[in-house]
């Protein structure tokens, strides 16, 4: 991840493409979250991001806390936008294409060796073997289901304080690791 966030941060593409998929690292959104995503979306002064269900894989209503890099990634997208209702819009005014971030990796030497979908891997592994947070505040982050018809049928908690703390822990750790700019030699220090 260090490389490769000093590698984004370097790219040579429009600055909304690359503040794009800062937002889809940051956020631990789906791409097409963020496609299709609208300023009516973003509740600053709750600084929350609410989904609408009819928008999310699983046909639920999400929210995601905004950390303070996601908020700074926010308003340098809002002058790129140029009176757009969508967050990142497309270069002819509509939404964004389906492969406008895949394309971006690909350009930064990615191609066959990673996609956008795998930085929620990313955050769910680097999450979980922190130890720092329950599972339950990963998932929902994730915006998964629990595979437990009788928990999913009966825990309806969203553990939206203890996912405050965790998205500003997750991209706190990637600020750091994009000062890095090189693969650490002891992931446990970026753990941390």
């Amino acid at each position: 991840m260090p490389a490769f966030l000093e590698s984004l941060r370097n790219a040579d593409c429009e600055p909304q493409t690359r503040l794009g998929l800062l937002l889809i690292i940051h956020t631990a959104l789906r791409t097409r979250e963020v496609r299709f995503a609208t300023w009516a979306e973003i509740d600053w002064k709750e600084r929350l991001w609410r989904i609408d269900g009819a928008r999310m894989k699983m046909g639920q209503d999400h929210v995601v806390p905004l950390s303070d890099q996601v908020i700074d990634i926010l308003k340098q997208l809002q002058p790129l936008s140029n009176g757009s209702n969508w967050i990142v819009p497309g270069l002819n005014g509509k939404e964004t294409s389906e492969n406008r971030y895949l394309y971006l990796m690909y350009r930064l030497g990615k191609h066959s060796k990673a996609t956008v979908h795998g930085f929620r891997s990313t955050f769910s592994t680097l999450c979980n073997e922190s130890e720092q947070w329950s599972a339950d505040a990963i998932e929902k982050a994730l915006a998964h289901m629990p595979k437990n018809a009788i928990r999913a049928a009966y825990y309806r908690g969203n553990r939206l304080e203890e996912r405050r703390r965790l998205m500003q822990w997750w991209s706190d750790w990637l600020s750091e690791a994009e000062k890095r700019g090189q693969s650490p030699s002891d992931l446990t220090q970026l753990l941390a």
